[in-house]
């Protein structure tokens, strides 16, 4: 990976010819987008918040040229430009820039926590009533599928089932927004850290926290949500998937940093990840309500002031 690495940083030409290249092949495997993300992280960190800005502005122009010459929809191409400006590039520019200056992963994490909130909130100033706006785009997708599925759902159980999509898709798609951001960011670190720093990604990565403000403000904001009227429950609902995104985060690296601690058998985080793939959901709601607790408690410092013979 050094050798990629280095290519990558050599010129902007290297990175942009990368980036574009991941980016295109992402339509057909779709987690190639984070090495796109992660070649905007890179650069970032190591020569600054106006050199990533220079990547990704570079990366779209390329991108758009390619889809004003392909068979492609101009609606499409618009899409998916958008989607890789404002949900692959901008916000990990911004946490790479914070990584950078403050050398701290967890102000990287708030940081794209208050952007993640900050598109949330964008978007219900922009279509209003965000669950019906949903709804509009999961009737077009969802029914033929529902209703050519083995055992086809029609009538009341599909509207059900479609409103009940329909009010977390907020969410769901900011919280993506969340994890993608730090999956590219943690590739662009570890990439970093493989040239210039061996062993300084996982170090950084143990020692992430969100600390008690983030904690706070998770509470306040989501109280003040539940209590307010006017459909604002709605929000409120939306607004907890980006407190799981985040602090599930930080319970991963939580458990890494506890077992790096403690010494224990890589098997623990075998199983936490064999557990992500067969029930995500369940899971990072775990994992959340241990970084929330590590918030107030921070385990990790208590484990490192605690005497070697005490126990």
């Amino acid at each position: 990976m050094q050798a990629f690495g280095s290519f990558i940083l050599r010129g902007r030409a290297q990175a942009l010819l990368v980036a574009a290249i991941a980016a295109v092949l992402a339509l057909l495997v779709p987690l190639l987008s984070h090495i796109s993300g992660a070649v905007i992280a890179l650069v970032t960190l190591r020569k600054g918040f106006r050199e990533g800005l220079i990547i990704l502005a570079g990366l779209a122009l390329i991108l758009g040229v390619i889809g004003y010459f392909s068979s492609a929809s101009l609606h499409m191409v618009k899409a998916f430009l958008v989607s890789t400006v404002i949900i692959v590039g901008l916000p990990v520019v911004l946490a790479a820039e914070v990584l950078r200056m403050r050398r701290s992963m967890g102000d990287a994490l708030a940081v794209t926590a208050l952007l993640s909130i900050a598109v949330l909130v964008g978007f219900y100033m922009v279509v209003g009533d965000a669950a019906a706006w949903w709804r509009g785009v999961l009737e077009t997708i969802l029914v033929p599928v529902l209703e050519n599925a083995p055992m086809p759902v029609t009538g009341i159980e599909q509207a059900e089932i479609i409103a009940s999509v329909a009010a977390v898709m907020s969410g769901l798609m900011v919280a993506a927004i969340a994890y993608s951001t730090m999956i590219n960011l943690f590739i662009g670190r570890w990439l970093q850290a493989i040239l210039f720093n061996p062993g300084g990604f996982r170090e950084e990565f143990h020692a992430l926290r969100l600390g008690r403000p983030a904690a706070i403000f998770a509470v306040v904001a989501l109280v003040l949500a539940a209590l307010a009227s006017g459909g604002v429950d709605g929000f409120a609902l939306n607004l907890l998937f980006v407190a799981v995104a985040v602090f599930s985060i930080h319970g991963l690296a939580l458990i890494h940093g506890l077992v790096g601690l403690t010494q224990a058998h890589k098997a623990w985080l075998y199983a936490v990840y064999i557990a992500l793939l067969i029930i995500p959901p369940q899971i990072m709601v775990v994992l959340a309500a241990l970084g929330f607790t590590d918030s107030w408690i921070d385990f990790r410092s208590r484990l490192a002031r605690r005497p070697p013979d005490a126990g």
